[in-house]
């Protein structure tokens, strides 16, 4: 899913700020939920802007751990094949 954009972010914020609301209405409002106008407004006063934060990261594989012993195998035995590796 992709961010929100900063300007909605803003348009959040501001409506908040301007008062006589409540974080609840302001969700209301812009179709988001509760949990999120607040972290928008704690990501504001802590960080000072509203820039989304980098989503997700690498996923870490089941042999990542392996590489250099993977790499052994494949060079002692270059001709294996993969179930020839997994019998070693």
């Amino acid at each position: 899913m992709k961010p929100y954009s900063i300007d909605l972010r803003e348009k959040i914020v501001n409506a908040y700020e301007r008062g006589n609301t409540s974080i609840r209405k302001v969700a209301v409002q812009f179709g988001v939920a509760k949990s999120y106008v607040q972290k928008l407004l704690q990501q504001k006063r802590t960080l000072g802007h509203l820039e989304p934060k980098k989503q997700g990261g690498a996923m870490k594989g089941r042999l990542d751990d392996y590489s250099s012993e993977l790499a052994q195998m494949v060079k002692n035995h270059r001709d294996a094949t993969l179930s020839e590796y997994c019998e070693d």
